[in-house]
């Protein structure tokens, strides 16, 4: 087990947790064992190891996020089918979305396990609850009383500061960038808005930037829909990584935030919390809520979407990267939903 520790609230009681387990230690030998091998797994399918960090940092984050994002769904399905329902429990995580019959998860699931293999690679992970707005600023009277629902990492680099600070993020569902985002707190104004955006998949893009919330510093992912842009680069037809995209020149008034953090430490229980709440049908994202929903998108920035309820049927989508839809199809039944789970995102539901 790793000595080191996620950092704590210095005002709060609780114990601190393993930082190669955030979300708690492994309860022996076999355990502990049995969540390596398949953390190493992972790494070892995405080209990514502890020398690789050393070599290039930045790039092998970059690789393993693009590993990540599209070959593990979002999808919280679990919620509503099988007899497992979410645990961030460390050799619950890798059961559910490691191995043969992996999965995805919610935004605590994917990015817990995003936390474990950052750690396994020696980097430095900072774990941040984070208020989902989904193009709602601050403050707007819909969102009082709205708690904390989601999980955002951000990660450095030890004893190189000189590499800053990325926010690493996979579990955003359709809102995930499809690379990490540089945290940028020390920029000036403008230098924020010469900064080109992100692209994601699906027709969006993203950056980071400041924004007003409870009178002390705070950050949000800002969002941007591609389809409501003119000029978007290269067309679809041309099959690039979306990285590779020539990124689209978006005024800032165009930018909605999708959620909004503080960089401060928060007792890890918080995040058991987010977990508790989310798993609930009547709190599960997306809204409206009692949705079953799954999405995964393509190293192109294609996005493939299953959505639907049992009692109203459900719909396939896949949107391109310049967010027009491309495929669309009605999914009448249960038994034709779970043979699109398989056949296009990869996800066989639990018995």
């Amino acid at each position: 087990m790793s000595a080191l520790y996620i950092k704590q609230n210095p005002n709060n009681p609780l114990p601190l947790v393993p930082a190669a387990y955030p979300f708690g230690p492994a309860t022996d030998a076999a355990e502990a064992a049995e969540i390596d091998a398949a953390l190493d797994a992972v790494l070892a399918q995405a080209s990514v190891s502890a020398a690789d960090v050393a070599k290039d940092a930045l790039g092998a984050m970059r690789r393993l996020h693009t590993h990540l994002i599209t070959t593990l769904p979002y999808e919280n399905l679990s919620v509503y089918y099988g007899s497992e329902p979410p645990s961030l429990r460390p050799l619950a995580l890798v059961r559910k979305m490691v191995g043969p019959n992996g999965r995805g998860g919610f935004c605590v699931e994917l990015n817990a396990l995003y936390a474990m293999l950052l750690l396994r690679l020696g980097f430095t992970v900072d774990m941040r609850t984070a208020l989902v707005t989904a193009g709602v600023y601050p403050g707007d009277p819909s969102l009082a009383d709205k708690p904390n629902t989601h999980l955002t990492l951000l990660v450095s680099v030890p004893g190189r500061p000189e590499l800053g600070r990325w926010m690493c993020d996979i579990g955003a569902s359709d809102f995930a960038p499809m690379e990490p985002l540089e945290f940028v707190p020390n920029r000036s104004p403008e230098e924020l808005a010469a900064l080109a955006p992100q692209g994601g998949s699906g027709g969006l893009w993203f950056t980071i930037r400041p924004i007003d919330w409870e009178d002390r510093p705070a950050w949000a992912l800002w969002f941007h829909r591609l389809e409501k842009t003119k000029s978007a680069g290269r067309p679809p037809s041309i099959d690039v990584a979306a990285s590779e995209m020539e990124p689209p020149h978006i005024p800032e008034s165009d930018y909605l935030p999708f959620f909004v953090y503080h960089d401060e430490d928060v007792p890890w229980l918080d995040f058991e919390r987010i977990n508790m709440r989310v798993k609930q049908p009547a709190f599960c994202p997306p809204v409206p809520f009692f949705t079953q929903y799954a999405t995964l998108p393509k190293p192109n920035g294609d996005r493939a979407t299953l959505i639907g309820s049992r009692a109203k049927g459900y719909t396939f989508f896949v949107r391109d990267i310049l967010g027009r839809t491309i495929e669309s199809e009605k999914v009448p039944t249960v038994e034709k939903f779970e043979e699109m789970l398989l056949s296009r995102l990869h996800i066989r539901l639990p018995e």
